[in-house]
């Protein structure tokens, strides 16, 4: 018997508890959630980039931040977004809003933190930083564009 079971109740029932408080959302919440996230977070990185590259001085540096952004959405964040896209498609409604990334895709976000965190660390956040803050935003921005069309195909067939 569990620590958190009462007397009288069963394992079914706290399950049923248990759902009650879980932010289960249908399938479109979660193709507008994920494309958001990746919008919101590049949009951030990028404006943060800027700040440090400057607009003036940096031209170089947010052009080869763009290139490099592209190529990296293009080989690599392209095919995680269509991965979650189809992952989501394959939800049943109510699943938990947190399921809208697995979990590979969450420790992924998390190692990319925690390089943000070192390279401001070790380096003097300016030109460099700035630049790979620029790419990596530019390229989650670039890639959400699955998770937003797959979203309004979503919603025009809804609708």
């Amino acid at each position: 018997m569990g620590l958190c079971r009462f007397k009288g109740t069963s394992v079914q029932t706290e399950k049923q508890n248990l759902n009650r408080l879980k932010p289960g959302v249908n399938r479109a919440v979660h193709l507008f959630a994920a494309p958001l996230l990746w919008t919101v977070i590049g949009s951030l990185l990028v404006v943060r980039g800027l700040g440090w590259v400057g607009y003036d001085k940096g031209v170089l540096f947010i052009v080869l931040a763009l290139v490099v952004g592209t190529v990296k959405s293009i080989l690599i964040l392209d095919k995680t977004a269509k991965r979650v896209v189809v992952r989501i498609a394959r939800m049943r409604d109510g699943t938990c809003l947190g399921a809208v990334y697995s979990w590979k895709t969450w420790i992924l976000v998390g190692m990319m933190a925690i390089t943000g965190i070192i390279l401001r660390t070790f380096f003097e956040p300016g030109k460099t930083v700035g630049t790979v803050y620029i790419a990596v935003g530019w390229a989650l921005m670039l890639s959400s564009r699955y998770g937003w069309l797959e979203w309004s195909r979503w919603i025009a067939r809804k609708g």
